[in-house]
């Protein structure tokens, strides 16, 4: 479906509308850097000492950035709802990311992230899901097919786009239509958040909510609501210090989240109704 999209509005771009300017993906024609340098960074090059405490602080900052993002998308590719039979290996996860992150950071390439969107669509293309239920059910995941087959011919494809015939095409995609790609898939996507799920609740009167969901029988329906009106404004405030000159500090807001959600807000909720609420393993029916 993505695919064959793709290569419709591509198709639209350069036939129906030749005459109108649009920035296409700038692929380079081989495997070059992005600028006349050599392939190895010296990190002591023109560095003081000085210079080299001084990029400690905003290096730790990436650094729990890239570790947040990385243990999050591990939590919601592994949902308890995805009714995975083999371990997560997040220690291992952690431990590829930061080796090539190292490798990358004397390279001059960019640094591996978690990238959640892709990572959750291709787990969900992997689910089993059984649609023979009665008529107003949802479909009901039985399980998953876990492999790495998959991700090896994923990053094989992506290793492919640096030959110069796929590079030619890719520099014939404009960049909307991947912008498109990406905001399809982040809406459909952030749908299958429980998040956007009780967002979704607070409009919908309590007689209608789905009765199998564990935040809605564990937890009474008006503190269901504080609590998602208290991530609302949370993620209100970390938009605005992303949007902002305060950019900077914005790994340091994300990490604030964890004590705001453990010590203040647990403390007016049970362990019982915060696990329903933001579950990291199976939940007790």
């Amino acid at each position: 479906g993505i695919a064959v999209s793709i290569l419709i509005f591509v198709m639209v771009a350069h036939f129906m509308f030749p005459s109108v300017h649009t920035d296409m993906i700038d692929a380079p024609s081989g495997i070059v850097t992005s600028s006349p340098r050599a392939w190895f960074i010296d990190p002591m090059a023109g560095m003081g000492v000085g210079h080299i405490f001084g990029a400690a602080i905003p290096g730790v900052l990436v650094a729990f950035l890239v570790f947040v993002e990385t243990q999050v998308t591990c939590l919601i590719c592994c949902s308890p709802d995805h009714k995975f039979v083999k371990t997560g290996g997040y220690h291992w996860n952690l431990a590829v990311v930061a080796l090539y992150s190292l490798f990358c950071s004397f390279t001059g390439l960019p640094w591996m992230c978690g990238t959640p969107v892709p990572s959750l669509s291709h787990t969900q293309s992997l689910l089993k899901i059984n649609k023979n239920v009665a008529p107003g059910e949802k479909p009901k995941i039985e399980g998953a097919y876990e492999q790495r087959l998959t991700n090896i011919l994923i990053h094989g494809f992506i290793a492919l786009s640096l030959a110069p015939p796929v590079t030619w095409l890719l520099r014939q995609i404009p960049i909307a239509v991947i912008m498109g790609v990406f905001l399809y898939l982040g809406f459909c996507n952030i749908l299958t958040l429980q998040f956007t799920q009780r967002c979704i609740l607070m409009l919908i009167p309590p007689k209608h909510h789905p009765q199998d969901a564990a935040y809605v029988r564990h937890v009474s329906t008006f503190r269901m609501h504080v609590y998602t009106a208290v991530q609302v404004f949370c993620f209100g405030v970390l938009v605005v210090f992303k949007m902002t000159k305060a950019g900077l500090v914005f790994p340091l807001m994300v990490g604030l989240m964890v004590p705001l959600r453990d010590y203040i807000v647990g403390y007016f909720y049970t362990d019982k109704e915060l696990h329903a609420l933001d579950p990291h393993g199976p939940i007790e029916s």
